[in-house]
């Protein structure tokens, strides 16, 4: 072999490499996305209301939030959610499937929840889960942020928003 092209193997090795671990990267990404969709799409399934779009834009708006989240170690909802729905998951470790995680959980708010008009007794303990499976919600974007201390923020907007007071998050069958 020729003396001269090992360095420049080298370099093509190490950026084969590189890619390689960003592409795998961005497969767990692109699997804990469809797996929160997914969440999202059978608990929909379940009460017979339309499943739910991933829109990039409503991700990118949830990402910066998380980030901001993350970066003031808040926890709280946004004050300017531009008229989308929200919903907030926090823990003090990482996962790799951190969107999924989040998910699971509001959709595990079905043990407390009792069909109803919104937003009667145990709200704030099913108020994830209606948001989920509200009928008018077409789309959902979720983003991720894990701050300085490790702890993983994860927001979910919707659009449009549901959990509007007097309504029933979807059609009784």
């Amino acid at each position: 072999m020729n003396p001269s092209l090992v360095p420049l193997m080298t370099m093509c090795l190490l950026a084969f490499q590189l890619d390689s671990a960003a592409q795998s990267s961005n497969l767990d990404l692109n699997k804990d996305v469809q797996g929160a969709l997914d969440v999202h799409n059978a608990a929909r399934d379940e009460v017979g209301v339309a499943p739910l779009t991933w829109d990039e834009a409503l991700a990118e708006e949830a990402e910066a939030y998380a980030q901001e989240l993350a970066r003031r170690h808040r926890f709280e909802h946004a004050r300017n959610r531009n008229d989308h729905g929200e919903n907030l998951y926090w823990y003090s470790a990482s996962t790799s499937t951190p969107m999924s995680d989040a998910s699971k959980s509001w959709y595990d708010e079905i043990n407390l929840y009792r069909y109803r008009k919104c937003c009667g007794p145990n709200f704030s303990e099913t108020g994830h889960y209606t948001q989920m499976v509200w009928h008018s919600t077409t789309a959902v974007g979720i983003g991720v942020a894990v701050s300085s201390k490790g702890e993983t923020y994860v927001v979910a907007r919707y659009d449009p928003s549901g959990n509007w007071q007097g309504e029933c998050p979807y059609p009784r069958h």
